[in-house]
């Protein structure tokens, strides 16, 4: 996907050196821009807050949503979302990172210990642990923003109803094309007949009177 400064003008951090609050910093080599680090950091941190989140909502019974996406079976499709997401979350971490920063990512983020915890548990001093969770942020971030064709990021694309594909196209016929006998006139509803009612008085229920039927209804 190609990244432009009008999405990641809004993620970048403003005391951020390195993009001076643009999300976008050119490379030593090419000169080209590419997302800055702050960017890729906030996306992971918006995505994981939503992971813990539905973690703590796996235990209610909620209900299936509807998509509108192509399949074998038309273009309807039942699923529950927040059990998709972790497992989107998950399976995209499993794939994006490396047995060390796995590690990092398991103890650091989602067991949520200390900082000493995990380097007794890890094996590791606190820079490399620092250093591997900033790397474990940027990974992720970029990973969930640039998977396709469905990425975690945004959240609201993501639990929203989403299409890919063309929907079937409905084109008006070209003159000629069919015979007029063919045709069959769809009768028209008339417009209601609704009584008027004298000022001044209290609001009674009103008739609207419809050919061969009468309702009642309240004023």
């Amino acid at each position: 996907m190609e990244w432009t400064r009008s999405e990641t003008i809004g993620m970048a951090s403003a005391s951020c050196v390195f993009c001076r609050g643009l999300g976008l910093r050119k490379t030593e080599r090419k000169g080209e821009e590419r997302p800055c680090g702050c960017v890729f950091r906030a996306i992971f941190r918006a995505c994981f807050s939503r992971y813990r989140y539905c973690l703590e909502t796996t235990g209610r019974l909620r209900p299936t949503a509807m998509e509108m996406v192509p399949g074998p079976r038309g273009w309807k499709y039942y699923g529950r979302k927040y059990e998709e997401f972790i497992a989107d979350f998950e399976i995209i971490a499993r794939r994006t990172l490396t047995d060390i920063e796995q590690k990092v990512f398991h103890w650091y983020f989602q067991q949520g210990c200390d900082w000493k915890v995990c380097t007794a548990k890890i094996g590791i001093n606190r820079a490399k642990l620092f250093y591997t969770a900033y790397a474990v942020q940027e990974k992720l971030g970029r990973a969930f923003r640039e998977t396709q064709p469905y990425g975690l990021f945004p959240l609201d694309e993501y639990f929203q109803q989403t299409t890919i594909g063309k929907r079937p196209s409905f084109r008006v016929a070209e003159e000629g094309a069919y015979p007029l006998d063919n045709l069959v006139e769809m009768p028209q509803r008339p417009a209601a007949q609704v009584a008027p009612q004298p000022a001044g008085e209290e609001r009674k229920a009103v008739v609207v009177q419809w050919p061969q039927q009468r309702l009642r209804r309240a004023a």
